[in-house]
């Protein structure tokens, strides 16, 4: 830079979104972010928060927004630190939840203050908080008895939560929070849009109603788009389809590229084709060849199918943390055989994660025989009968693991000695349901 020039350049000299930080120096970030410490799976910074490369102590975060949950204020250490302008305190109209709000004195004070929505400035000394037109929100479909029991008794504890997740209004109470969600379930939460649906009062030339949906100057009234293969209403002097829809043939239809009907194109290996538009949009059609349409990933026989004629066969897979095979189906799977392992097929115990993988049912029982020496024989759970209670078809006795919680199918064994997991086993042990062969210790 010129040395006579008048104008210099802000050098910001903390660290950028997502950098490694301290966490002790809350102000070591960037203006708006602040050091979150990292999980460091003892107990200690953040849970769940992990870091880009697993060395660092604290990232710089962006903090969380008015509404959000939280722990602490801006300028304070914490996991959810509340965006300057808000404090994080108990929400009375969410169950106590911790929030962040904006302090208030007067009406003035909140926004959306023009609408009649709970956005005024609470007896608490907290803004209410609304979300505006336009915008994000969650739809929780209507759980009735939910919310009759919870409005009696709102101290129940299913009702803290029920009540802390209560969704948050629309500004404008001319609109609702709508959701493209099929068939949602009473009582669970989608995301949805703040506007006006389909039947609601709006004002022509503007945004009113929803993104799907145009305002009808002649009714003054929110007007759903034409969906696919639907005769749409007539909006505004035209036809008005749903985005990425054309009006043609009198319907709603996916758009065809203009002049490309009637040329050459390729419609399978060695088999010329033309261009077609078709109501679901450019198609390249050709006769079909009758040849086998093998896993490929083309449409070798021209039926506009690929890979139906592949047939499925019995097949041996290595489950990569068993270290060993297991039975599984060859399926076409992006073009290419590959060997799927069947979970039923296997049972695996996860000693890092204290998991078990595979076929599940099986895999809690055990089934594995076992000697005195028990806990290293025995999965994680299940214990070793050692008093010859349990006879096999031939009237042999053996010893046998079984789950801790569920008692011998006999009633026997009233002196069986229970095992526990090994604490310096790492990594996973691997059989097969049914399998009574030898026992499984440390791998």
């Amino acid at each position: 830079m010129d040395a006579t020039s008048p104008l210099g350049v802000c050098l910001d000299l903390n660290q950028g979104l997502l950098e490694e930080c301290n966490p002790d120096g809350f102000d070591l970030c960037q203006s708006g972010t602040y050091c979150r410490a990292v999980d460091d799976g003892e107990g200690g910074g953040c849970p769940g928060f992990f870091g880009l490369n697993g060395n660092e102590a604290g990232l710089c975060s962006l903090p969380v927004r008015e509404g959000s949950a939280c722990d602490a204020d801006w300028g304070s250490p914490g996991c959810a630190v509340c965006e300057p302008g808000t404090l994080c305190r108990p929400d009375p109209h969410r169950g106590g939840r911790r929030l962040c709000q904006r302090s208030c004195e007067s009406d003035g004070d909140c926004p959306c203050e023009d609408t009649e929505a709970d956005t005024t400035c609470q007896p608490s000394g907290f803004c209410g908080i609304c979300i505006g037109h336009g915008s994000a929100c969650d739809y929780r479909n209507p759980d009735p008895e939910m919310d009759a029991h919870c409005e009696e008794n709102p101290t129940e504890p299913d009702c803290y939560e029920w009540i802390s997740n209560s969704p948050y209004e629309c500004c404008d109470t001319m609109d609702q929070c709508v959701t493209n969600a099929p068939d949602p379930e009473d009582g669970e939460v989608y995301p949805g849009e703040c506007c006006r649906p389909a039947g609601a009062s709006c004002e022509p030339g503007t945004f009113d109603c929803c993104s799907d949906a145009a305002c009808d100057p002649s009714t003054n009234e929110c007007v759903a788009c034409g969906e696919f293969g639907e005769t749409p209403p007539f909006v505004g002097g035209e036809e008005f389809c749903c985005a990425g829809l054309e009006f043609r043939d009198d319907r709603c239809l996916v758009p065809c590229t203009d002049g490309l009907e009637g040329t050459a194109c390729e419609a399978c290996p060695g088999a010329e084709g033309e261009w077609k538009c078709t109501d679901r949009g450019d198609k390249c059609d050709g006769p079909a060849t009758g040849t086998t349409d093998d896993c490929d990933g083309i449409d070798n026989d021209c039926d506009h199918r690929v890979d139906e004629d592949f047939a499925p066969s019995s097949c041996e897979a290595e489950v990569e943390a068993c270290g060993s095979e297991f039975p599984g189906t060859e399926r076409c799977i992006g073009g290419e055989p590959q060997c799927a392992v069947d979970d039923s097929t296997y049972c695996r115990y996860d000693f890092d994660t204290s998991r078990f993988y595979g076929n599940l049912d099986a895999c809690g029982w055990g089934m594995k025989d076992c000697s005195v020496n028990g806990h290293a024989d025995c999965p994680p759970g299940t214990f070793c009968f050692i008093n010859n209670c349990w006879t096999d078809s031939t009237g042999m006795s053996y010893y046998g693991c079984w789950p801790i919680d569920q008692p011998h199918p006999s009633g026997a064994c009233p002196g069986g000695t229970y095992v526990t997991e090994n604490d310096s086993c790492t990594g996973s042990v691997c059989w097969a349901p049914g399998d009574l062969g030898g026992g499984y210790g440390c791998p």
